[in-house]
């Protein structure tokens, strides 16, 4: 059960998230899904909604006001490439391949993107977070 803190009981919400990860949290009924958020709530406040500066994962990948951010995903990819040499990029690529279906399943939409692309998304936007 998940209860409500306010801010002079932080000690005890962090004892408590930490009691509900220990014990566990029946889950089987809750699926593991991206949503794109509905337009009457978009349009109540698009700069909330809608990335302003970079994009992350499929949803927002192709917005071209957002392409300029890419370059600088790609620099923290060969960063982190450069720091973990025992993994290989491709082989973190080519794991995302291989599940895609799985990939593909957390998401509400259909994404239309072929799967190389799409693992190719994932791996960079997860090197740049």
């Amino acid at each position: 059960m998940i209860k409500q803190f306010n801010r002079s009981t932080g000690c005890e919400w962090v004892i408590h998230i930490k009691r509900t990860l220990d014990e566990g949290i029946e889950d089987e009924d809750v699926p593991d899904c991206i949503f794109i958020v509905p337009k009457a709530i978009v349009s109540t406040s698009q700069e909330a909604y809608i990335p302003q500066l970079v994009a992350i994962g499929p949803y927002h990948h192709r917005r071209v006001e957002l392409f300029e951010m890419e370059r600088y995903k790609l620099v923290e990819a060969e960063r982190v490439q450069k720091k973990y040499q025992n993994i290989r990029f491709g082989d973190i690529v080519e794991h995302l391949e291989e599940n895609d279906a799985t990939v593909r399943a957390c998401y509400h939409a259909y994404l239309d993107f072929d799967r190389e692309e799409l693992a190719w998304t994932f791996a960079i936007d997860a090197s740049f977070l």
